[in-house]
């Protein structure tokens, strides 16, 4: 069952990076007041809920060489739009694939974020997934420049508490 204001204080806690040491999950058991098995516990009951994901480490793509990407906004039929999202998402290079509404002077309603070593590569794989899906129209909008790129985080007050 969800105790909101007991799993929101978990999850802040969770949610932070995982200590390069051999007992990584000790230092969240010390955070939670909880010992180690119960805090793993916990975790399990987390992900088997899908209020976690999963456990993973983060690459940095642009530094293994995947510095080209482009967001891909896609006009697709409105009933056709959720099996175009299926079929995109099967695409080990796209990251993230959305559907969003769309606007009289901005048609799109689909977007799926695709990454590439080089230019080439990436205009290969815009076409693959061009040409995987029924749309009405596309725009490609190339990434110029990253500002920001982070992991969403439970806001905390600054004692680590949720408000």
């Amino acid at each position: 069952m969800f105790d909101k204001e007991k799993d929101l204080k978990n999850l802040s806690v969770l949610q932070k990076p995982l200590q390069l040491e051999s007992r990584p999950f000790e230092h969240f058991a010390k955070q939670l007041g909880i010992d180690e098995s119960q805090t793993i516990e916990l975790i399990k009951e987390y992900i088997s809920r899908g209020v976690i994901r999963r456990f993973a480490g983060i690459v940095k793509h642009d530094r293994i060489g995947y510095r080209f990407n482009a967001m891909v906004a896609f006009q697709v039929e409105s009933g056709k739009c959720d099996d175009a999202g299926e079929v995109l998402s099967a695409f080990p290079y796209i990251t993230h694939c959305y559907r969003r509404s769309s606007f009289p002077d901005w048609p799109y309603n689909l977007y799926a974020m695709i990454h590439a070593r080089d230019n080439e590569e990436l205009d290969q794989r815009i076409n693959e997934v061009k040409g995987a899906i029924s749309f009405v129209s596309v725009a490609v909008l190339p990434t110029l420049q990253e500002f920001k790129k982070s992991l969403f985080q439970i806001p905390t007050d600054d004692k680590g508490l949720i408000e």
